[in-house]
């Protein structure tokens, strides 16, 4: 048994795939596996894979997450896996990376992410699937242009600064379920102010025909693009492709972005989990 998981900040992407290739997709909530403490850790994954996995069936883990940046990050994380699937090799790579795989499968392309932060790379089929470029994401404080935190900061801020309507104002605070206090209290002292800020763009969404809305959504996509998808060298001659929930929400703009800048548009992906599982069955992938 094959065991695949793309995880992330908010929701974690599972699948048990047989020996026959089918797979048994199930969801659990998200984790920041970098850095949490190795119990803390092992008590999560625990706690997401034991309704679904015989922990002793697994031979082969493939751990796609947010912030595996380093060596170091991978082996804690691959010596947790270790703790709980005992005859499993355990593979630990960055979810930019599974995400480029997802996306670009065994062609040569651009890869993007657009949910609750954003980052991007350049990536080759050759030698399993590698990056061959990225610009650093630096999170949503000095960074995650594009994503739903940042639309959520821009929204939150303009609509506190008093730069929107009224109306706008009252009706993301009502959305909100709070008032301008709670909100820079939930911002500035929250346990997950990323996440938070992030859900505000489901306001966008509901709201994108507002011109003002629709204003503030276009020049956080612009800003992913500018910072980031045109520092990539093969940007101009690769597909650049997305996955994530901004991305897919506002795909038409994002698409339009991608023709502003004469950029070649490839496939939007709402879970990449689905096409991990191909790309891991395919074979092609030096395990």
């Amino acid at each position: 048994m094959t065991l695949i998981a793309d995880c992330g900040s908010t929701k974690t992407d599972w699948a048990l795939v047989d020996a026959a290739g089918d797979a048994d997709y199930f969801a659990s909530p998200g984790m920041n596996a970098t850095i949490m403490a190795p119990e803390e850790l092992r008590g999560k994954i625990r706690e997401a894979i034991s309704d679904r996995v015989d922990c002793d069936a697994v031979g082969r883990v493939f751990f796609y997450a947010a912030g595996c940046r380093t060596a170091a990050h991978r082996e804690n994380i691959a010596d947790t896996f270790g703790a709980i699937l005992p005859v499993a090799r355990v593979a630990v790579e960055s979810d930019l990376l599974g995400a480029a795989r997802a996306l670009c499968m065994h062609d040569a392309g651009i890869a993007c992410i657009m949910g609750t932060g954003s980052n991007c790379c350049e990536y080759s089929p050759y030698n399993g699937g590698v990056i061959t470029a990225s610009v650093p994401p630096l999170g949503y404080v000095l960074g995650d242009e594009g994503s739903g935190s940042a639309i959520g900061k821009a929204l939150v801020s303009d609509a506190l600064k008093g730069l929107l309507p009224r109306r706008l104002v009252a009706s993301l605070l009502d959305f909100a379920g709070m008032d301008a206090d709670g909100i820079i209290a939930a911002t500035y002292r929250g346990e997950a102010p990323n996440r938070f800020l992030a859900g505000f763009a489901r306001f966008a969404s509901a709201n994108i025909g507002q011109p003002e809305i629709a204003a503030i959504v276009d020049r956080c996509i612009g800003a992913f693009f500018d910072r980031n998808v045109m520092q990539l060298p093969g940007c101009r001659e690769l597909p650049v492709n997305f996955t994530g929930s901004i991305a897919c929400t506002f795909n038409d703009r994002v698409s339009e972005v991608c023709a502003r800048n004469g950029l070649r548009c490839g496939i939007f992906v709402k879970r990449p989990i689905e096409r991990l599982v191909e790309f891991h069955r395919s074979n092609r992938c030096r395990d």
